[in-house]
């Protein structure tokens, strides 16, 4: 069985799956994942198989996912299902149906994995989608990376069926007498993979027969070289990453999950633009937005991708997850003494949850103020509930303690060099009549400031969960 020595081959000198592991495989129905399938039991991989139902083709999608049920029940492999609303999805995250199904798909898989504690993620592209993808990746432009198409490995994704070619396998499920379903979707030339598929690469195997082989040893090739480049280029990126300093250990504002990049570090990487692209085209961004960071000075310039937020701020890059840029703290009314639980949130769930503890005690001296800028000391008698919590406002002012006169708290930040990421998500405390008593984690107002006639003490503290 020549696919099955082909993929035992494959494996062995990429170095893919373990004898004693345990895969994850997904499953569609078509030619391409039942052979995998087959050939990894025939090889003795222990394989659980996933099938992802979209919904997008009515009738044929269920037939698919029945058809997955039918075959892993026969031979006796484990199948995990799920169903998503791709439509729902893409409208709501303004993607494309098939960015969505992907998203979706590769998110599931990664959370199984991890639940099961599986050793790896199975896909199973092949020789005939290395060709189209190096060939697509030309028509659309590229450099050095888009020269080398689909990885063997990618982190936990794995392509043990690289080295096999569509005939193979379709001879292969031939020979073993296994059935498998078709895409009706796939035989239709509405795509630019399709037409390479059906037009312009049968053109090119005339002019070569052994075109296809061809492409994939230069894929192979690009990509050795191409992984020594990258290791290089990461070590110049990690030596770039500007420590995030957090105060009393407690990361309200999120500025742990934000990575920080000293710009003239990027730019004196061995290779500055390769690195530049290396960092941040992986994250979805433009070779025109790339360029812009590498040339950009001024602090308080934003690039956005599909899944990251990139800021510029007094010589350094911050970027920022897409989710976490777009996520906001409510209102939260705080009506009396006590605990209070405070989410932020995001369309899809909360990102972090704090604690509010607001007590009552009487006051004697100074040593009982804290130096914890999480931990606000107020005049009791001065403050009046119900308080709320919230992010700031555009327009918001109040009286810093030390300081004369009111200020906007968008200057009082500015003063302090934040950068927009961390003064978006700025919270302050207002009393009953919607003055602000507290810029959290920076200053308290001079009106309920602990003074001489202080009888009583009112101490707000954030602890983060």
């Amino acid at each position: 069985m020549t696919l099955v020595h082909n993929i035992a081959s494959y494996i062995r000198r990429h170095d893919l799956l373990r004898a004693d592991g345990l895969y994850l495989l997904g499953l569609s129905g078509g030619p391409d994942s039942v052979a995998l399938l087959c050939a990894l039991l025939a090889l003795g991989y222990r394989t659980e198989a996933m099938h992802c139902n979209f919904h997008l083709r009515g009738e044929e999608s269920e037939r698919d996912e029945q058809f997955c049920v039918a075959l892993c029940e026969h031979l006796h492999v484990p199948l995990h299902r799920i169903h998503f609303d791709t439509e729902s999805y893409a409208a709501l995250h303004h993607v494309s149906i098939e960015m969505a199904a992907r998203e979706l798909r590769y998110r599931y898989f990664e959370q199984l994995r991890r639940d099961i504690d599986a050793d790896g993620i199975v896909i199973a592209h092949h020789q005939d989608d290395q060709v189209e993808t190096v060939l697509l990746n030309l028509v659309r432009g590229t450099g050095i990376r888009g020269l080398q198409g689909i990885r063997p490995r990618n982190g936990h994704i794995l392509r043990p069926m690289l080295g096999c070619t569509r005939q193979q396998i379709l001879d292969y499920l031939d020979e073993i007498g296994q059935k498998y379903v078709v895409d009706s979707t796939n035989l239709e030339d509405d795509t630019k993979r399709n037409v390479l598929r059906h037009e312009v690469i049968p053109i090119l195997r005339q002019l070569n027969p052994a075109f296809d082989n061809k492409v994939a040893e230069l894929a192979e090739r690009v990509g050795e070289v191409t992984s020594v480049m990258e290791a290089d280029m990461q070590a110049d990126i990690d030596r770039a990453v500007v420590p995030a300093a957090t105060p009393s250990g407690t990361d309200l504002y999120g500025e742990g999950r934000v990575t920080t990049y000293s710009r003239d570090a990027l730019l004196g990487a061995k290779m500055a633009q390769p690195t530049f692209w290396h960092l941040f085209g992986a994250k979805g961004f433009k070779p025109a937005q790339v360029d812009e960071m590498m040339r950009e000075t001024q602090s308080g310039r934003i690039w956005k991708s599909a899944s990251t937020v990139v800021l510029s701020h007094q010589g350094k890059l911050l970027v920022v997850p897409r989710a976490e840029w777009e996520s906001a703290w409510p209102t939260r009314r705080l009506p009396m003494e006590g605990t209070y639980v405070y989410e932020e949130n995001t369309q899809e769930s909360p990102v972090s949850s704090i604690k509010i503890r607001i007590s009552r005690e009487p006051y004697h001296s100074k040593d009982q103020i804290s130096r914890d800028p999480y931990l606000a000391t107020l005049d009791a008698d001065s403050v009046a509930f119900p308080l709320t919590i919230r992010p700031v406002g555009e327009g918001d002012r109040f009286v810093p303690f030390g300081m004369k006169g009111q200020r906007l708290v968008s200057d009082f930040l500015t003063d302090r060099h934040l950068s927009l990421y961390r003064k978006r998500r700025q919270l302050v405390v207002c009393d009953a009549h919607g003055h602000i008593v507290w810029v959290v984690g920076l200053r308290t107002a001079a009106p309920v400031a602990i003074g001489d006639k202080t009888k009583d003490m009112l101490r707000l503290q954030i602890v983060c969960c």
